[in-house]
């Protein structure tokens, strides 16, 4: 018997949150939302040494932080130059499950948009992310589109 499940998305159009992503390299089993972050992440996370280095003509600005203890070495890819996000052909936006008020049983699938995303933030330990790590590849796609 085929499943007749359904997804939607609600986009907003008055969405003002932005946020950064992080891709951090450690395997964690979980998507949701995490309140209380003062344990695993460097709570001056505003604040980090940010610099900016040039090599063969290319910025790159980097970003230390600390999770569960660790040096993290982050580099900043931004998908937007300007502050206008209608000019943009990219946007990255982000969604969160809607309660479907039945415990489970619905077979519709909802998820409304809560912001958007100007910036990910690759990490890797100790050292700048490898030229060929994924997240650097799907970027150098994305500035090719």
């Amino acid at each position: 018997m085929p499943s007749n499940k359904t997804t939607s998305y609600k986009l907003s159009s008055n969405t003002t949150n932005q946020y950064d992503c992080n891709v951090l390299p450690v395997y964690i089993n979980y998507t949701g939302r995490v309140n209380d972050i003062t344990t695993n992440w460097n709570k001056e996370l505003t604040t980090s040494t940010t610099t900016t280095t040039t090599t063969n003509d290319n910025e790159f600005k980097t970003s230390v932080n600390y999770f569960r203890g660790r040096k993290l070495i982050g580099l900043k890819h931004e998908l937007s130059n300007n502050d206008n996000d209608n000019d943009n052909k990219l946007q990255l936006k982000l969604f969160e499950k809607q309660d479907d008020l039945m415990n489970g049983t619905s077979d519709n699938i909802q998820y409304k948009e809560i912001g958007t995303c100007k910036n990910i933030i690759n990490y890797d330990h100790e050292r700048i992310p490898l030229l060929n790590d994924p997240v650097n590849k799907m970027i150098e796609w994305i500035s090719l589109s």
